[in-house]
């Protein structure tokens, strides 16, 4: 549902770079530092301080051992 109401088409600039727009950036509350999370066919930006939380508060498990090595990765 967010997707609709914040997505738009945005371009890259002349050096190949993304800009977010303010909208996005002040909803996902990203300020100084973003962590980037490489996903099979989207990139996921995170607030910096939000994503070790979460990290923190979910480690990685045996059975996401096996599915990160049974992709590939």
């Amino acid at each position: 549902m967010h997707t609709k109401y914040y997505g738009r088409a945005i371009e890259l600039d002349g050096r190949g770079r993304i800009v977010m727009p303010r909208i996005l950036r002040e909803a996902a509350q990203l300020y100084g530092k973003v962590d980037l999370q490489g996903n099979l066919d989207h990139v996921e930006v995170w607030n910096h301080v939000r994503f070790v939380e979460i990290l923190k508060n979910r480690p990685i498990m045996k059975i996401d051992e096996r599915t990160l090595q049974d992709s590939g990765v």
